[in-house]
């Protein structure tokens, strides 16, 4: 298949067809699907252990002292491209007498303006935000635009539970913060071709993906207690004792709001003299990336390469009894979330005409949305994506051995999953020729280390950038673009 690196092994710790091992990440090693990684017996004595000891507690408490924007993930851990890093940092100080640089603090930019001139507005009504980190040298003028990822609600109770946390309000956001060990670094080492680029983290606190435009008055009884699992009378009347009381909480659902806002930001700091853009995200994020690549294409200068890379975002949409609970909340969101403008137009005109019947939703499910988006983009997605492998299949990965049946719904999930992205990808309709690397290890985003033939993600996302990408994306007709760009005047 064009532009794909995919390797084969089934659970992610053996050895694919040709003998070259699938997967050499920290991953693999730490989330084997059937047996429990062996351990060989060293002797240390009581003097090394002390070291050790000394060393983990100053790792510790250096790591406490700094907030991290879409830190590692405990399911991941570090890769061997960073522990290769603190290796060479270790070296350069002890021959040059030098100590390596710190890696750059994103600041924070809340956008409070535009709760006014957008309605740019988390679940709670505070402002939307991103991170930054200005672009130096040959990255001045490139720009890496990163949509954070988090889920999304699935009822009116579950968004005002949802409010009260940063995924639903930017009041309790730091000033700066770090961003993590992978695409996003600022190491050239970790991250070869992006590491010195602009580097924009937007904060995702609407629910829906960046995506939606709609406001909702949600009555919630006065017992009901943040995170309590209450329930509402649908019927309950709005009244002044109501309102004097708090109950009455207006939710906002502005994902539109929020990604034009940020945008229009971006411009004003040098988006629009931009000479390399990639647009990212994770998980809901990578959702977003999928929905939105073209709208942001629009917006950047004809001139400018842009790509997309969505990371871990593409969802099986399944008509089975397994798949259920997924389908119906997805609907939800984006019934109640107004989110039908903010789809692709040809999705949407093929899903809703469809028998009369209105499934514009399914464009909400990236195996949908591939075929009709138009600018080119770069497919990071594991087979055996850990977040699906739990929500949908209701399997934990933290058991030491999981019961046959439980093997089989996870190598037919992952099958499953890898026929379908494989279709999406290479549809004959397709406007875009795309690529991909699909991997069989168990994780959910940011796993930047992952070898796939020889290749890491880094290197084949490099590779495929500097092929496939043309500056003036020619297969890009913006005339055609109507993907509704909501200003909010």
């Amino acid at each position: 298949k064009r532009g794909m690196l995919r390797s084969h092994s089934p659970f992610a710790h053996g050895n694919n067809s040709n003998g070259t091992s699938a997967c050499t990440s920290h991953n693999c090693q730490h989330h084997q699907l059937h047996t429990k990684p062996m351990v060989p017996s060293v002797a240390l004595s009581w003097k090394a252990v002390l070291v050790l000891f000394v060393v983990g507690l100053v790792l510790l408490l250096a790591c406490c002292m700094n907030t991290t924007v879409g830190g590692t993930s405990p399911t991941t851990g570090d890769s061997p491209l960073l522990l290769l890093r603190l290796h060479q940092q270790q070296q350069l100080q002890n021959s040059q007498g030098t100590t390596p640089l710190e890696p750059p603090l994103a600041q924070l930019h809340l956008l409070t303006d535009s709760v006014e001139t957008h309605g740019a507005m988390c679940i709670d009504g505070s402002p939307a935000a991103y991170y930054f980190i200005p672009g130096v040298g040959e990255g001045e003028h490139k720009w890496l635009v990163y949509h954070e990822g988090g889920g999304w609600c699935f009822s009116h109770k579950d968004c005002f539970n949802r409010s009260y946390t940063p995924r639903g309000s930017s009041t309790t956001y730091p000033p700066q913060a770090l961003l993590r060990n992978d695409y996003l670094s600022a190491d050239p080492i970790i991250n070869p071709m992006m590491y010195n680029w602009n580097k924009v983290y937007m904060k995702y606190c609407d629910g829906g993906s960046f995506s939606g435009n709609a406001t909702v008055t949600y009555v919630a009884p006065r017992y009901l207690a943040v995170g309590s699992s209450a329930s509402v009378d649908a019927d309950a009347s709005i009244t002044d004792s109501d309102n004097e009381s708090g109950a009455v909480t207006i939710l906002q659902f502005q994902g539109a709001a929020i990604r034009t806002a940020i945008r229009d930001s971006l411009l004003t700091r040098g988006l629009q003299e931009a000479t390399d853009v990639v647009i990212s995200g994770c998980s809901a994020g990578g959702l977003a990336t999928f929905l939105h690549l073209d709208w942001w294409r629009a917006a950047i200068p004809s001139t400018a390469r842009v790509v997309g890379l969505p990371d871990s975002g593409f969802f099986l949409n399944q008509p089975t009894k397994l798949h259920k609970r997924l389908h119906d909340q997805m609907k939800w969101v984006y019934q109640e979330m107004a989110i039908g403008k903010d789809v692709p137009s040809e999705c949407l005109k093929k899903h809703s005409s469809n028998n009369n019947n209105n499934d514009g939703w399914k464009c909400m499910w990236a195996q949908h949305l591939i075929p009709f988006i138009r600018t080119p983009m770069f497919i990071l997605q594991s087979a055996y994506d850990t977040w699906q492998i739990r929500n949908i299949l209701g399997i934990s990965l933290e058991e030491e051995a999981q019961p046959a049946q439980q093997h089989r719904f996870i190598t037919d999930y992952g099958q499953q999953l890898a026929d379908t992205l494989l279709t999406a990808k290479d549809a004959e309709d397709s406007l875009s020729a795309h690529g991909l690397f699909l991997d069989s290890c168990a994780h959910h985003c940011g796993a930047w280390g992952i070898v796939v033939n020889g290749k890491n993600q880094a290197q084949a996302f490099t590779e495929f950038y500097n092929s496939h990408a043309t500056h003036n994306n020619n297969n890009l007709n913006n005339n055609n673009l109507n993907n509704n760009d909501h200003d909010h005047d």
